[in-house]
């Protein structure tokens, strides 16, 4: 029995730079002044937004005294991603689930 948590497995999840891009458009704030915001240099910031890093938890922690979202919701995007992510690299059809006999 395979455990699908994603509500459509075959479309990859946003990276959560694209929304955070979104976000930055809208606040209509520099991205020098959103990177000295987050206490992060600009690349770290243009990274994200890029894609070309994801979210780590002292970002989320981050994001969330500057933009509001809440560190669980950057948090969650960026393990959606890379559930997905590992889902299709990893090839699972040679491994064999171990049946564990309940403790008495």
């Amino acid at each position: 029995m395979t455990t699908k948590t994603l509500k459509h497995p075959n479309v990859e999840p946003a990276h959560p730079g694209r929304l955070l891009r979104a976000d930055v458009e809208a606040m209509k704030v520099s991205k020098v002044a959103i990177a000295e915001a987050l206490g992060i240099s600009r690349r770290a910031l243009y990274d994200v937004l890029d894609e070309k890093h994801g979210i780590s938890p002292d970002m989320a922690v981050r994001l969330e005294a500057v933009v509001g979202s809440s560190a669980e919701f950057w948090l969650n995007m960026q393990a959606a991603r890379d559930l997905w992510a590992a889902r299709q690299r990893v090839d699972v059809k040679s491994l064999k689930r171990i049946e564990f006999e309940a403790a008495e």
